[in-house]
C-alpha cells in the first residue's frame, strides 16, 4: 500500500512539474515576446546554418569569424532577394487592384442572388449585414490604426536589424552556451544531454533544410498549374502556396482561399476556378503522399493532433511567427522528453507511431444491489 502511495505521489509530483514548467515558459514567451522570437530564431538559424559556417572555416580555411560573417551575409541576401521578390509581385497585384476590386463585386452580387434563392437569406437582410459592418469599420479610430501600423513596421524594422546581429553572435559563441549547459547538468548528466544535443542538431538541420526544398517545390508545382489552367498572377499564387504550406494543415487551406480570390478577382471563368481547386488539391495529395514524408516526415514525427494544436497554440501566443515556429518548438521539446527517463511516455504521445494493440485489465463493474 505504501509504495502504491509513493508510486501515486511521484507520479503526480512529475506532472504537476511538468505543468508547471510549460506553464511559465509560455508565459515567459508571451511577456518577452519582442525579445525571445528573434532568440529563438536566431537559434534555429544558427544550428540551420553550421554546416555553411564549417565548409567555410574547415573546407575554404577561412578565420571563423569571417566565416560566420559570411554565412550571416548570405543568409541575408537570400531573405532580401525573397522579400524583394514578393514585393514586385505584391506591386504587380496592388497596379490592378480597382479592376480587381470590381470584379470581385460582380462575384459577390452574384453570390448573393444564390444566397437570397437557395439559402433563403432575403437580398434586404445582406444588404443590411454589409451596411452595418461597414459602419462598425468607419467608427475605428485612425489614430489608434496608424499607431498599430507604426508598431508593426517598427517591430519589423528591428527584427530585420537585430537578427542579423544575433544570428552572428549566437553562431560566435555556440562553444560557450554549450560548455555552460554541460556544467549546469553535471557531469552526471553529460551523456544524456550529448545525446539531446546531438539530436536536436540534426533533427532542426534536417527538417528546415527539408522545409525549405519542401516549399520551392509546391511553390514550383502551384505555379506551373496556374499558369496551365490560364490563372493570372500565378507565381504570385504559387509564392503564397509555398510559404503558407509550411504552416501545417492550417496553410494550405489559408493558400487555397487566397488562390481563389485573387482567380475570382483577375475575371477568371467558372470552369478555370474548378481546375484552380483541382491543381490545389494534387498538389496536396503530392506533397502529403511523397514530398512530406520523404523531405520532412523522417526527421520530425509528430502526430496530426499535435501538430495542429501546435500551430493554433502558437497563432494565439505569438500570431504568425508563433505559427511558423510551432512545429521546430515542438520537436525540440519531443527530443527532450525522449531523453529523459520519467517524461518519455510525453514524448511518445507526441509522436506517430502506432502500439500495435492496447491491453486494458480486467474491469470490475460496481456491484448493483
Amino acid at each position: 500500500m505504501d509504495k502504491k502511495t509513493n508510486s501515486n505521489s511521484g507520479l503526480i509530483y512529475h506532472v504537476t512539474l511538468s505543468l508547471l514548467c510549460a506553464v511559465l515558459i509560455i508565459a515567459l514567451v508571451i511577456l518577452g515576446k519582442p525579445v525571445v522570437i528573434p532568440v529563438i530564431f536566431a537559434v534555429l538559424l544558427g544550428i540551420v546554418l553550421r554546416p555553411v559556417e564549417k565548409f567555410f572555416n574547415q573546407k575554404l580555411k577561412i578565420p571563423r569569424v569571417i566565416a560566420i560573417l559570411v554565412t550571416v551575409i548570405l543568409f541575408m541576401c537570400l531573405i532580401t532577394s525573397i522579400v524583394v521578390f514578393t514585393t514586385y509581385e505584391l506591386t504587380r497585384f496592388t497596379d490592378d487592384m480597382p479592376e480587381l476590386k470590381k470584379n470581385l463585386a460582380v462575384h459577390f452580387h452574384k453570390f448573393q442572388h444564390w444566397a437570397s434563392a437557395t439559402l433563403g437569406i432575403e437580398y434586404a437582410t445582406q444588404q443590411q449585414y454589409i451596411t452595418d459592418a461597414q459602419a462598425q469599420a468607419k467608427t475605428t479610430n485612425p489614430a489608434t490604426l496608424a499607431q498599430k501600423t507604426v508598431a508593426s513596421l517598427s517591430a519589423l524594422f528591428s527584427v530585420a536589424i537585430v537578427l542579423p546581429v544575433l544570428l552572428f553572435l549566437v553562431m560566435y559563441y555556440r562553444a560557450l552556451f554549450l560548455n555552460f549547459l554541460l556544467k549546469v547538468f553535471g557531469e552526471k548528466n553529460r551523456a544524456c544531454l550529448t545525446v539531446i544535443i546531438s539530436d536536436t542538431k540534426t533533427t532542426m538541420q534536417g527538417y528546415i533544410a527539408g522545409l525549405f526544398m519542401e516549399m520551392i517545390t509546391v511553390m514550383a508545382m502551384q505555379t506551373l498549374a496556374m499558369w496551365i489552367v490560364g490563372i493570372k498572377y500565378f507565381v504570385f499564387i504559387g509564392l503564397i502556396t509555398g510559404v503558407l504550406n509550411m504552416i501545417p494543415y492550417i496553410g494550405i487551406m489559408i493558400a487555397g482561399g487566397i488562390g481563389i480570390l485573387i482567380a475570382m478577382a483577375t475575371g477568371a471563368e467558372t470552369n478555370q476556378i474548378l481546375f484552380l481547386i483541382v491543381g490545389f488539391a494534387v498538389v496536396q495529395f503530392i506533397d502529403n503522399n511523397i514530398l512530406l514524408p520523404k523531405l520532412v516526415g523522417h526527421r520530425v514525427r509528430i502526430n496530426a493532433f499535435f501538430s495542429i494544436v501546435g500551430v493554433i497554440a502558437g497563432g494565439l501566443i505569438c500570431g504568425v511567427a508563433g505559427m511558423f515556429l510551432a512545429i521546430p518548438m515542438m520537436a525540440l521539446a519531443k527530443v527532450i522528453l525522449e531523453n529523459i527517463d520519467h517524461l518519455k511516455p510525453w514524448g511518445e504521445l507526441m509522436g506517430d507511431t502506432m502500439p500495435k494493440t492496447v491491453r486494458w485489465k480486467h474491469i470490475h463493474w460496481p456491484k448493483m444491489d
